[in-house]
């Protein structure tokens, strides 16, 4: 299979091998935002994974996605400890992509109590991929270090690696990004992986005290069992990622990935 331009090719090669491996490492820096009264988000730092919310009640906390790497979600977890001393009760993960996820296992070592929920659809795709993430991780740093130091891989012989070539531009990012894939995967080696505790099939409500957390599944989003989450009283939906809910009316959309963020997304 050949790919007339060099950057598609190596783009295919990078997801096909890294499938589920940590966002490509970048500038960004870790950003928070008060939505509301007891309503954060925290955009993580570009290689840390998708962003986290923390909606606190007066009784308990509930948080949306994890992040990627262990000591982000630490991070996030001593932020809240900031805001509140009541408990993280509940973790939901939207989805099954593992930069929302990994990190339950530091949410769960920090809380024992803690109840992590997703759709049943998302909890079997989790339990499938989530403990390979290590060996993904350390399999995409073999390839880079093999494209840096030959230019191309005897893992692609179905993209026929002999007339696989890599530019400059292409090296120098490459061995840009690979100190901090090795520090990625250095972090997960050790990992045990922490998967959903509850799951649902259609959707859930959570009182917290005095605040109403809603998990809905409204079909197929960006995988097959996206969870959504409703503030009714704040008028918010968090999506699993940027992905429009054409068929609700809603004010707020705070995304789960990316860096967007659609105020008057309307039907």
């Amino acid at each position: 299979m050949l790919f007339k331009c060099k950057a598609m090719r190596l783009l295919a090669m990078t997801f096909l091998i890294g499938f589920l491996a940590a966002p490509t490492p970048g500038e960004s820096p870790r950003k928070v935002t008060k939505l509301a009264d007891g309503v954060y988000e925290i955009e993580h730092k570009d290689g840390s994974g998708g962003n986290t919310t923390v909606v606190i009640g007066e009784r308990q906390v509930f948080v949306v996605d994890t992040c990627f790497l262990p000591s982000a979600a630490r991070e996030d977890i001593a932020q809240i400890r900031q805001w509140t001393d009541k408990p993280v009760s509940f973790v939901l993960n939207t989805h099954f992509h593992n930069d929302h996820n990994i990190g339950n296992r530091a949410y769960m070592d920090a809380f024992p109590a803690v109840t992590i929920i997703a759709h049943e659809r998302t909890k079997k795709e989790m339990d499938m991929f989530g403990p390979g993430s290590y060996r993904r991780e350390a399999k995409t740093n073999e390839v880079i270090q093999e494209l840096l130091a030959t230019g191309k891989t005897k893992d692609l012989a179905y993209f026929d690696a002999r007339n696989l070539t890599i530019t400059e531009d292409d090296r120098k990012g490459l061995k840009d990004e690979l100190p901090q894939r090795l520090a990625f995967a250095e972090e997960l080696k050790t990992l045990k992986f922490q998967s959903a505790t509850l799951t649902f099939d259609h959707d859930i409500s959570i009182d917290i005290g005095n605040r109403e957390v809603q998990v809905k599944f409204l079909g197929r989003g960006n995988t097959g069992g996206d969870a959504v989450v409703y503030l009714p009283k704040e008028k918010s939906w968090w999506p699993a990622t940027w992905w429009c809910i054409r068929s609700h009316t809603f004010l707020t959309v705070i995304p789960a990935s990316g860096r967007k963020r659609c105020k008057t997304c309307l039907s």
